[in-house]
Protein backbone atom coordinates (compact mmCIF):
# COMPACT_ATOMS: atom_id res chain seq x y z
CA UNK A 1 0.00 0.00 0.00
CA UNK A 2 1.71 3.23 -1.54
CA UNK A 3 1.41 6.43 1.49
CA UNK A 4 -1.62 7.79 0.00
CA UNK A 5 -3.37 5.31 0.50
CA UNK A 6 -2.27 4.34 4.07
CA UNK A 7 -3.41 8.12 5.08
CA UNK A 8 -6.96 7.21 3.63
CA UNK A 9 -7.48 4.14 5.08
CA UNK A 10 -5.98 5.37 8.60
CA UNK A 11 -8.60 7.96 8.62
CA UNK A 12 -11.75 5.54 7.31
CA UNK A 13 -10.46 2.62 9.81
CA UNK A 14 -9.37 4.81 12.54
CA UNK A 15 -13.36 5.82 12.77
CA UNK A 16 -14.53 2.55 12.35
CA UNK A 17 -12.94 1.49 14.89
CA UNK A 18 -13.79 3.87 17.69
CA UNK A 19 -17.33 3.90 16.58
CA UNK A 20 -17.01 -0.34 17.32
CA UNK A 21 -15.49 1.36 20.59
CA UNK A 22 -18.39 3.54 21.41
CA UNK A 23 -16.54 6.27 20.75
CA UNK A 24 -17.79 9.31 19.17
CA UNK A 25 -15.30 10.86 17.06
CA UNK A 26 -14.32 13.01 14.10
CA UNK A 27 -11.27 12.89 12.30
CA UNK A 28 -9.31 14.63 9.99
CA UNK A 29 -5.76 14.29 8.20
CA UNK A 30 -3.76 17.48 7.75
CA UNK A 31 -0.03 18.92 7.49
CA UNK A 32 1.29 20.02 11.08
CA UNK A 33 4.14 22.30 9.93
CA UNK A 34 6.73 22.74 12.88
CA UNK A 35 9.34 25.15 12.92
CA UNK A 36 11.89 23.17 11.41
CA UNK A 37 10.04 20.47 10.31
CA UNK A 38 6.37 19.12 9.51
CA UNK A 39 4.59 16.03 9.51
CA UNK A 40 0.86 14.47 8.11
CA UNK A 41 -1.17 14.09 11.30
CA UNK A 42 -4.43 12.34 11.62
CA UNK A 43 -6.47 14.44 14.06
CA UNK A 44 -9.02 12.41 16.25
CA UNK A 45 -11.59 14.72 18.57
CA UNK A 46 -14.70 14.28 19.86
CA UNK A 47 -17.44 16.05 17.87
CA UNK A 48 -17.74 19.79 18.27
CA UNK A 49 -14.72 19.63 20.73
CA UNK A 50 -11.43 22.05 19.56
CA UNK A 51 -9.16 19.86 21.51
CA UNK A 52 -7.90 16.57 19.62
CA UNK A 53 -4.97 13.75 19.64
CA UNK A 54 -2.70 13.92 16.49
CA UNK A 55 -1.51 10.63 15.28
CA UNK A 56 1.65 11.33 13.34
CA UNK A 57 0.65 9.26 10.14
CA UNK A 58 4.13 9.56 8.56
CA UNK A 59 5.24 7.60 12.19
CA UNK A 60 2.66 4.57 11.62
CA UNK A 61 3.65 4.65 7.49
CA UNK A 62 6.98 4.16 8.66
CA UNK A 63 6.19 1.12 11.39
CA UNK A 64 3.90 -0.31 8.46
CA UNK A 65 6.51 -0.33 6.23
CA UNK A 66 8.76 -1.94 8.67
CA UNK A 67 6.76 -4.65 8.74
CA UNK A 68 4.23 -3.93 11.42
CA UNK A 69 0.79 -5.05 10.98
CA UNK A 70 -1.60 -2.82 9.59
CA UNK A 71 -4.39 -3.59 11.79
CA UNK A 72 -1.93 -3.46 14.93
CA UNK A 73 -1.12 -0.16 14.34
CA UNK A 74 -4.99 0.99 13.79
CA UNK A 75 -5.44 -0.49 17.39
CA UNK A 76 -2.62 1.11 18.84
CA UNK A 77 -3.41 4.92 17.25
CA UNK A 78 -7.22 3.99 18.33
CA UNK A 79 -6.21 3.32 21.84
CA UNK A 80 -3.91 6.35 21.75
CA UNK A 81 -6.54 8.57 20.89
CA UNK A 82 -9.35 7.42 22.81
CA UNK A 83 -7.15 7.72 25.77
CA UNK A 84 -5.90 11.69 24.89
CA UNK A 85 -9.75 12.18 24.46
CA UNK A 86 -10.38 11.85 27.76
CA UNK A 87 -7.02 14.01 29.40
CA UNK A 88 -9.48 16.86 29.81
CA UNK A 89 -12.32 15.53 31.68
CA UNK A 90 -9.39 13.87 33.63
CA UNK A 91 -7.40 16.94 34.79
CA UNK A 92 -10.81 18.55 35.67
CA UNK A 93 -13.03 15.56 37.68
CA UNK A 94 -10.37 13.24 38.81
CA UNK A 95 -7.37 16.07 39.73
CA UNK A 96 -9.84 19.38 40.16
CA UNK A 97 -8.22 21.34 38.27
CA UNK A 98 -9.53 24.60 37.13
CA UNK A 99 -10.03 25.48 33.19
CA UNK A 100 -7.91 28.15 33.65
CA UNK A 101 -5.24 25.72 34.77
CA UNK A 102 -5.86 23.03 32.24
CA UNK A 103 -5.43 25.27 29.16
CA UNK A 104 -2.11 26.36 30.29
CA UNK A 105 -1.08 22.68 30.81
CA UNK A 106 -2.84 21.92 27.35
CA UNK A 107 -1.22 25.40 25.77
CA UNK A 108 -4.77 26.03 24.50
CA UNK A 109 -7.36 28.63 25.22
CA UNK A 110 -10.15 28.44 27.78
CA UNK A 111 -12.59 28.85 25.99
CA UNK A 112 -11.40 25.43 24.14
CA UNK A 113 -11.00 23.76 27.48
CA UNK A 114 -14.53 24.38 28.15
CA UNK A 115 -15.84 23.57 25.20
CA UNK A 116 -13.78 20.11 25.44
CA UNK A 117 -15.86 19.50 28.95
CA UNK A 118 -19.38 20.72 27.59
CA UNK A 119 -18.37 17.92 25.06
CA UNK A 120 -17.29 15.09 27.61
CA UNK A 121 -20.45 15.86 29.13
CA UNK A 122 -22.44 15.72 26.37
CA UNK A 123 -21.32 12.15 25.79
CA UNK A 124 -21.63 11.07 29.37
CA UNK A 125 -25.35 11.73 29.20
CA UNK A 126 -25.50 10.01 26.02
CA UNK A 127 -23.82 7.22 27.02
CA UNK A 128 -26.03 7.38 30.87
CA UNK A 129 -29.39 8.12 28.70
CA UNK A 130 -30.26 11.14 30.62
Amino acid sequence: MDYEKFKHDMEQDELKNLTNRGVEAETAVQRIDKLNDGYDALTVKAPGSVIGVNIILTSAFAAYEDGRDYIDIVERASDQADKGNHRVEEFRYRYGYSENEIARIEGVSQPAVHDSIQAGLKRLKYILNW
